[in-house]
């Protein structure tokens, strides 16, 4: 990639990230404008949407030169397979990004600046297509239609365990996650950590552990309406498997739904590594938030190996006292130098967790879970569609605007 175009686009995002929320409505309204169709593919409120396509923007813009930014775009082309992007898609897409960002920065937009995006914008549509097509011509599925089999609520009514078959073979790694589709809910896709229900689940049968999120419109409806006989669509599996190829003893840290993939981690190392030391803590915020806390301790009880401990705090309205408490209580711990490190739940946990590891003194490996959130909680005040009669983007070479 051209050093020259690099420099170029990151300094005008930066210069139109001033003005962020603005460049993602415009964005939109001209992509609708322009292309009503692809409106279908998108949720009907688009307030999350603003940020996540900022912030995917920013990550990949930030690390154009980084080793694995060319990765990171394949994986990106693999999980929008499901929506059955063309070709012709992503040019319209590619247009009305780089009108948006013309538009805000008026100033320093030039025909140099403008080449630079059209470069850059196309070597990454290409590569996320490459990847599209080497999945397609392998065979693999876009996506599969899962049939939930069973339900298991909490009793607080915070999360589900749902078991679903999908309807072909569906491979993944201890530790990778998918996103879920339910059909009464339009372009909305949220990712849950996958499991296997036990060693033996014959149907090939995948368990998904989703809390009830605010305002979470798909995660409601899982906790609250679906029941054996619902259909669900699942992504391909994405997020990197854990392994590790020597027998260090392992330590797991999962707070909430964390611990789906946690223990998919946790039941993988018992029938690969039988010998491996494994310690697991679960956090959670009430006693009746383990929600899993029978299937755990059957697995201490079967495994000598495998110990467990339980963190809540006495009082449930003290939750913030007792975050800061555990994290005191893993910094006198004893000494992880030997030991991998698994740590996987709510983002301001993993974070803090991470931080207090690695000052007090880093393990021989530190994964966290790659699954952070599934949703963002805030919302705009007004969304894209709002955005009525957009003008037309300033070009300055109308010939260089044609991607691909």
């Amino acid at each position: 990639m051209d050093e020259r175009d690099v420099r170029l686009v990151q300094d005008s995002l930066q210069r139109a990230g001033a003005r962020g929320v603005h460049v993602v409505r415009f964005f939109y309204a001209h992509l609708f404008g322009a292309r009503p169709d692809l409106r279908r593919l998108f949720p009907a409120e688009l307030g999350e949407q603003h940020e996540r396509l900022l912030n995917a923007l920013v990550h990949v813009i930030d690390h154009l030169d980084a080793p694995g930014t060319l990765s990171y775009l394949e994986r990106l082309g693999r999980d929008h397979r499901r929506y059955g992007i063309t070709r012709s898609d992503y040019l319209s897409v590619g247009r009305s990004l780089i009108a948006s960002i013309a538009e805000h920065t008026p100033r320093t937009w030039n025909e140099d600046t403008e080449r630079a995006w059209t470069n850059v914008y196309t070597l990454a549509m290409n590569t996320m297509l490459a990847a599209v097509q080497r999945d397609n011509a392998a065979g693999i599925p876009a996506s599969w239609r899962a049939t939930v089999v069973s339900r298991r609520l909490d009793r607080t009514g915070h999360t589900v365990v749902l078991q679903a078959v999908p309807d072909q073979s569906y491979p993944f790694c201890a530790g990778q996650y998918a996103a879920v589709h339910h059909p009464e809910l339009r372009g909305i896709w949220r990712p849950y950590s996958l499991v296997r229900p036990d060693d033996d689940a014959s149907r090939g049968e995948v368990e998904l552990h989703v809390a009830r999120t605010p305002d979470g419109s798909l995660s409601t409806l899982l906790c609250d309406q679906a029941s054996p006989g619902h259909t669900l669509t699942l992504s391909a599996p994405a997020g990197d498997g854990w392994c590790a190829q020597d027998e260090a003893p392992l330590t797991v840290i999962a707070a909430g739904t964390g611990w789906a993939p946690a223990r998919a981690i946790v039941a993988e190392q018992l029938r690969r590594c039988p010998s491996r030391t494994i310690d697991v803590h679960v956090v959670a915020r009430s006693r009746d938030h383990f929600y899993d806390r029978q299937r755990l301790a059957g697995l201490e009880s079967r495994h000598r190996q495998l110990t467990c401990h339980w963190w809540y705090p006495p009082d449930p309205r003290r939750v913030r006292g007792f975050h800061d408490q555990f994290q005191q209580r893993l910094a006198e711990g004893p000494c992880l130098a030997d030991r991998h490190v698994y740590v996987a739940g709510p983002p301001a946990l993993v974070s803090t967790t991470i931080q207090t590891l690695e000052q007090r003194n880093a393990p021989r490996s530190l994964t966290h879970d790659p699954l952070l959130s599934t949703r963002q909680d805030q919302r705009s005040a007004t969304h894209a569609e709002r955005v009525l009669d957009p003008p037309q983007p300033r070009w300055i070479n109308p010939s260089l605007h044609r991607i691909g």
